[in-house]
């Protein structure tokens, strides 16, 4: 990802999950690639998956992990970074955080 060919509205939600990461101790290149993959740090809902944001956070995540409102774009980032950290203490290493991740998305989407 090349932050200067980024839009500034793509500047901003980078920054912001910087910040988050930072405020996780996560690498955040981690997370700046997650966002990337999951959204293009688009803040819009996928119908398909029924996931929202930056993020893309399910609601059933969201109330299980208590991470608050997901369509506000500060909380899904935040909410993102505070899943990531939980997966990357239990699991020790970001790929099987990663790995992790898409198993949970994988399975929420075939309930």
């Amino acid at each position: 990802m090349d932050y200067d060919k980024l839009t500034q509205e793509q500047k901003t939600v980078a920054d912001l999950i910087v910040e988050a990461a930072e405020a996780n101790k996560i690498n955040p290149s981690l997370l700046l690639a997650q966002a990337f993959q999951e959204s293009g740090f688009r803040h819009i809902p996928n119908k398909s998956t029924d996931a929202f944001g930056v993020m893309q956070i399910r609601p059933g995540t969201a109330a299980l992990n208590d991470l608050g409102d997901i369509t506000d774009l500060r909380t899904n980032i935040y909410g993102g970074a505070k899943l990531m950290k939980q997966y990357l203490d239990r699991y020790k290493s970001p790929e099987a955080a990663l790995r992790s991740e898409e198993r949970r998305v994988g399975k929420e989407c075939r309930s």
